[in-house]
């Protein structure tokens, strides 16, 4: 097994500022990443993806209308 690791930008950890990939060899529960060592549970997929896709659409809309309400306010009109 392995992971395939890839920063883009400095503020997702790139420090070599050109193209590379990591690859990482890894082995069962050798918790490389933090969160590997958190307690997973079933996914409820009829009733929790449904909510989660529902606050996901909401938070997209709440973006689009900001975007809207934010290009409405600059336009400049003429006489």
């Amino acid at each position: 097994s392995f992971n395939l690791l890839v920063n883009n930008g400095a503020a997702a950890g790139q420090v070599i500022f050109h193209t590379h990939i990591h690859i990482i060899p890894r082995k069962a529960r050798d918790c490389l990443w933090t969160s590997e060592s958190l307690r997973r549970r079933t996914l409820k997929l009829d009733q929790e993806a449904s909510q989660l896709a529902d606050r996901v659409r909401e938070q997209l809309s709440f973006l689009n209308n900001a975007e809207e309400s934010k290009d409405q306010g600059s336009s400049l009109t003429g006489d």
